[in-house]
C-alpha cells in the first residue's frame, strides 16, 4: 500500500513538471469569462422563470374568461330533415277547422208556473150529502160574492177571481127523518184566484171585521167579531155575527136571546172556501156546527186542488 501511494505521487509530480502553466494575464481573462458566463446563465435562468410565471398567469386568466366548452356531441351520423314542401303561388292556406260551438251558459232556473185556472168548480170541490143530514142540496145560478159586513168592507182581490161557484145545503139535525124541519142552511162558495189573490182576500176579510164592528143584513143590525183560526188549510178565520133573536112573527124574543150566523174562510193555496152558516128561519146557527162544516169544506177543497 505505501508503495502504491508513493508511485501515484511520483507520477503526479512528473505530470506537473511537464505541464506549462499559462501566464497570469491569461488566467485572469479565463476567470473573468467564467464569471460573465455564470452571470449570463443566471440572468437567462431568471428570465426564463419570469416568462414561465407570466405565461402561466395568462393561461389562468384566459381559462377564466373563456366560455365553457359545449357538451360533447355524439359522433353518430344524423339524418337531415326533409325540406317542407313549398306552396305554389296560387294555393291558399287551408282555413282552420271550425271550432265546436261553446256550450251555452246555464240558464236561470225556470220560474214556477202558476196553476191553471179551471173553467168551472166541480161538484167534488163542495160539501156533499155525506157531510150533513141533507134536506136539500142545490147549486146557485150565480155564485155568492165576498161577505158584505158593512159599507167599509172592501175586497180589491175580487178583480183576481179566476172562477167562482156556490153550492147550498139545507140540513136537519143528525138522525132526524125527512119529516123533520131543517135547522140550518150553509152556502159553500169556492173561489180560485189568480196570482196572490187568495192571500189578499184573507187579509181583506180580517180587515173587514175590524172595520165593521156592526152592519146591516136583511134590515137587521148585526155585530161582528173574529173568533180566530179554525186550524185548517194554509190559513183560516171564523167570523161571528149576532143580532137579537126574533120569533117566526118577527117580534123580539122576550128572553133576550141572540140569533147568530157564521162565516168561515179557509185558504188552500190559490183557492178559498167561504162557508156561510145561517139558521133556518128563526133558528140560530151553532158554532160547533159551523166549525165542522169549515173543516169538511177545507178537506174537499184540498182534495180537489192537491
Amino acid at each position: 500500500m505505501p508503495n502504491d501511494l508513493e508511485s501515484a505521487f511520483a507520477a503526479l509530480s512528473d505530470d506537473a513538471a511537464r505541464a506549462r502553466l499559462a501566464p497570469a494575464a491569461s488566467l485572469r481573462r479565463r476567470s473573468d469569462r467564467r464569471v460573465v458566463t455564470r452571470s449570463l446563465a443566471g440572468v437567462a435562468a431568471a428570465a426564463v422563470l419570469v416568462a414561465g410565471v407570466t405565461v402561466g398567469a395568462r393561461l389562468v386568466l384566459a381559462d377564466e374568461a373563456l366560455p365553457p366548452l359545449p357538451p360533447a356531441q355524439s359522433t353518430a351520423p344524423t339524418v337531415a330533415p326533409s325540406p317542407a314542401p313549398s306552396l305554389s303561388p296560387s294555393a291558399t292556406p287551408s282555413s282552420p277547422p271550425p271550432s265546436s260551438p261553446s256550450s251555452p251558459p246555464p240558464s236561470s232556473p225556470p220560474e214556477t208556473e202558476e196553476p191553471s185556472i179551471p173553467k168551472s168548480i166541480p161538484a167534488r170541490a163542495f160539501l156533499t150529502r155525506s157531510d150533513a143530514n141533507v134536506a136539500q142540496l142545490y147549486r146557485s145560478d150565480s155564485a155568492h160574492g165576498s161577505p158584505d159586513l158593512c159599507s167599509a168592507a172592501s175586497y180589491p182581490s175580487d178583480s183576481k177571481d179566476g172562477v167562482r161557484g156556490t153550492s147550498n145545503i139545507v140540513y136537519r139535525n143528525p138522525g132526524d127523518g125527512e119529516d123533520y124541519t131543517p135547522v140550518g142552511q150553509v152556502a159553500d162558495t169556492v173561489v180560485v184566484y189568480r196570482g196572490d189573490g187568495a192571500e189578499e182576500f184573507m187579509d181583506e176579510l180580517r180587515a173587514a171585521v175590524r172595520n165593521c164592528p156592526e152592519g146591516k143584513r136583511d134590515n137587521l143590525t148585526y155585530k161582528y167579531r173574529s173568533l180566530g183560526s179554525v186550524g185548517v188549510g194554509d190559513e183560516s178565520v171564523l167570523i161571528q155575527g149576532s143580532t137579537p133573536a126574533r120569533g117566526d112573527n118577527g117580534e123580539l124574543e122576550s128572553d133576550g136571546s141572540t140569533y147568530k150566523i157564521y162565516f168561515a174562510a179557509v185558504r188552500v193555496g190559490d183557492s178559498v172556501a167561504l162557508v156561510e152558516n145561517t139558521g133556518y128561519e128563526s133558528i140560530s146557527a151553532e158554532r160547533p156546527v159551523a166549525e165542522s162544516f169549515a173543516r169538511k169544506a177545507a178537506q174537499r177543497l184540498e182534495n180537489w186542488r192537491s
